[in-house]
């Protein structure tokens, strides 16, 4: 056995694998190694949709609690003031309304996302 180095003096065909077998697994090797990149970077953005989905989620609770409370408030004022305030409290409900629409849209779009990547 020759030294070059610390390598041993290894040949294919000293071990019985031919030169074809050597570059079909080489080549095999270098494909599983790109699918697994792909796999982490699939993971890498599912991690990152479920993250946004979950802020979304919190957001839109956020957003029923606080259009729940005015429309609480809205009832005790009705109650204790006449329907005075009646009015601006529809708007404060209606652009909440508007706001929790968009936020269940962008939602949506998360889950759709999720869903396609989850199929891959």
């Amino acid at each position: 056995m020759g030294t070059s180095g610390s390598k041993p003096n290894f040949t294919p065909s000293s071990k019985g694998v031919s030169e074809d077998d050597v570059s079909r697994l080489a080549k095999e090797l270098e494909e599983a190694r790109q699918r697994t990149a792909q796999l982490e970077a699939i993971q890498l953005q599912e991690l990152e949709i479920l993250n946004a989905d979950s802020r979304f989620r919190e957001q839109l609770e956020q957003l029923e609690e606080e259009e729940r409370a005015l429309r609480a408030n809205e009832e005790s004022n009705a109650d204790d003031e006449g329907v005075v305030q009646e009015h601006d409290a529809e708007e404060d409900v209606v652009i909440d309304e508007n706001e929790r629409a968009e936020l269940e849209a962008e939602l949506q779009e998360i889950e759709k996302q999720l869903g396609y990547l989850s199929g891959q």
